[in-house]
């Protein structure tokens, strides 16, 4: 059990891009404890969400891993599935950061008429880049101003 509070503490401390192996060790644990091989998937799943401002050390993580140790044994962790039901309309998001550059031109040219510009932090709404990512064309919801 010791090696499974181990693992799961590796996961909980150390940034997320170095956790693979600790996240292995933790499986391996679990199998040697008699968990099934999903159910210790998903006890690492767990650990794995939890940061390291919710415990203050090994000892307080404990506790949590029991329960959930527990909860692997009894077949009782479920994974969680999100449907994201969301349509997907093709808009690409850009925040402004150069607002000198940021002006809305009739066609991808810079001889083109100026319909609008946009200011520092705006956000910009469009649909395909062209022109190797000089041009972003914009979405058909993406409001300007042709006033000018």
């Amino acid at each position: 059990k010791r090696a499974l509070v181990d693992a799961c503490a590796a996961v909980h401390f150390v940034p997320a891009f170095e956790f693979s192996k600790a996240r292995t060790r933790g499986i391996t644990a679990c199998l040697n404890l008699g968990v099934s091989e999903p159910q210790a998937k998903l006890l690492m799943d767990e650990m794995c969400k939890r940061n390291d401002r919710e415990f203050p050390g090994v000892q307080a993580l404990e506790p949590l891993v029991t329960t959930f140790l527990d909860r692997a044994k009894g077949m009782k962790l479920q994974p969680v599935k999100i449907v994201d039901d969301t349509e997907d309309d093709g808009r690409i998001f850009f925040r402004v950061a150069d607002p000198e550059d940021c002006k809305l031109y009739s066609s991808s040219n810079y001889a083109s008429k100026v319909l609008g510009k946009r200011e520092y932090g705006d956000i910009v709404r469009g649909s395909t880049i062209i022109k190797g990512g000089t041009w972003l064309e914009l979405h058909v919801c993406e409001d300007f101003d042709d006033s000018e």
